[in-house]
């Protein structure tokens, strides 16, 4: 949203300054296509995609279940050496690796979703959520019954 605001900043000012002057080109028009950047960049940011939901019924990613609560094992943060870009890429490559079970399936799955730099929650945000949900999950529930209150019968 902001590379897109200063997009869209640079195309107003350069219309401030040049006023769409037509008879004297200058080097400051090729500035106007800064317009096409910024309507993007503001456009991709309003849709707000959400990647990953960690909710009461399980893990869901871009909107479809991966596991539920009673189908998942554990969940960890790795850094994921086998994408690196290029042999000396010094960025991190944060990965959540998840490992569950499926129904009528024998053994365990896992599947590995990129951490990326844009996201709204660190890695240590995620875990706790995924710590707490599958917490809550697995406690029992409990009930308590209380005895009925004693008949008291009417008179007469």
């Amino acid at each position: 949203m902001t590379v897109g605001i200063l997009f869209f900043f640079a195309f107003v000012s350069i219309i401030y300054i040049d006023r769409f002057d037509t008879k004297h080109p200058s080097v400051y028009q090729l500035l106007y296509l800064s317009i096409i950047p910024a309507v993007y960049m503001i456009r991709r940011s309003i849709m707000n995609k959400i990647l990953m939901t960690i909710n009461k019924t399980g893990f869901y990613y871009f909107g479809e279940l991966v596991t539920d609560w009673k189908n998942f094992i554990d969940a960890s943060i790795i850094q994921d050496e086998e994408n690196r870009r290029i042999p000396y890429d010094v960025t991190d490559r944060f990965t959540l690796l998840i490992r569950y079970f499926k129904e009528g399936e024998p053994g365990y799955f896992g599947r590995k979703f990129l951490m990326t730099a844009t996201m709204d929650k660190s890695e240590e945000e995620i875990i706790a959520a995924i710590e707490f949900y599958y917490e809550q999950a697995r406690k029992p529930v409990e009930v308590s019954i209380e005895p009925y209150p004693p008949r008291r019968y009417l008179n007469g």
